[in-house]
């Protein structure tokens, strides 16, 4: 029953059971009563539509603000992502790594390295049958032509003590066990610690024929001593028709010296030849002359292997 309904009925009623005056007085407080319900009706709906309108308000401004925020994030990040791509160094290639390796170990360059020590630890063997030869390394190396390496081995239970200088093409071997001291001259001058890693078996500074013997892959980046380095690998390229013992190796290089601070061999079959990593190195030290001065104790054979000895030398 509907509205209008409702007060058809109320206004027969009124009329059936009541006299003239009292059923107009009636209806008409009847009819005030539905008014003030059919208003009070209307205010609480157009309450309840200003309460959804600021719900709806209240709603929209949460949504914004989280648009706002999440951009303010979004934008946070694009500004990183720049900063990185601007700061960090263009990629760079396995061949680039060896090149500038290679100018790092020549004296002849402009590289910001003029001094390192390190202590290094290393071993070796010559051939798959053989023990490995462990040796505790401490170097000392001075631009433009001067370094020292101080070796104890421990070889078939015995412990050996060995001092390795050079100074310019000079070298000065002396072993500390037999109390000899051997002085010849070598081809070359001495080159950064970090580039004559495999002193331990004799005269190597190999990495500037790197490049021209081998294939190399970079593999990624690791922490050596503290420091960052490329880690690459080395495989012999069969074009060059030599045969070598080592014929895979793996090379630790300083992305900011570009010096090796460490190396792996290893023969075709695999078999382990030779290793060695930098435990602690410091560059661009202030090394004290001496260090690049032997005074061998009284008693000590000397083998003069020169043309001209160098005077002083005792």
């Amino acid at each position: 029953m509907d509205r209008q309904q409702i007060k058809q009925v109320l206004a027969e009623y009124a009329q059936s059971y009541m006299p003239g005056d009292a059923s107009i007085n009636l209806w008409s407080g009847i009819r005030s009563q539905v008014i003030e319900a059919e208003q009070v009706r209307s205010s609480q709906r157009d309450s309840k539509q200003v309460r959804q309108g600021f719900r709806a308000l209240e709603n929209g401004r949460m949504v914004l603000t989280s648009l706002l925020a999440s951009g303010v994030v979004l934008l946070g990040i694009l500004s990183l992502l720049l900063y990185w791509t601007i700061q960090s160094p263009s990629p760079v290639s396995a061949s680039e790594i060896l090149a500038r390796a290679s100018a790092a170990a020549d004296r002849n360059n402009t590289s910001t390295v003029v001094s390192t020590h390190a202590i290094v630890q290393v071993r070796y063997r010559n051939s798959p049958s053989e023990q490995f030869t462990q040796s505790a390394q401490e170097w000392w190396d001075q631009a433009p032509d001067k370094s020292r390496t101080d070796s104890r081995l421990t070889a078939d239970g015995n412990d050996f003590y060995f001092v390795l200088i050079k100074v310019g093409t000079t070298r000065y071997m002396y072993n500390a066990n037999t109390r000899e001291l051997q002085i010849d001259t070598i081809s070359r001058s001495a080159t950064t610690a970090g580039g004559d890693l495999v002193t331990a078996t004799g005269e190597a500074s190999s990495i500037g024929k790197f490049g021209q013997l081998y294939d190399a892959v970079l593999l990624g980046d690791e922490q050596v001593a503290g420091r960052s380095a490329y880690v690459l690998e080395l495989t012999a390229k069969a074009t060059t028709g030599v045969n070598f013992p080592q014929y895979r190796k793996k090379v630790w290089i300083d992305k900011e010296a570009y010096l090796m601070l460490g190396e792996q061999d290893w023969d075709k079959d695999g078999t382990l030849l030779y290793e060695s990593k930098c435990q602690r190195i410091e560059i661009n030290p202030n090394l004290d002359r001496s260090i690049f001065e032997l005074n061998p104790p009284a008693g000590t054979k000397i083998r003069d292997l020169r043309a001209t000895p160098t005077p002083g030398t005792k």
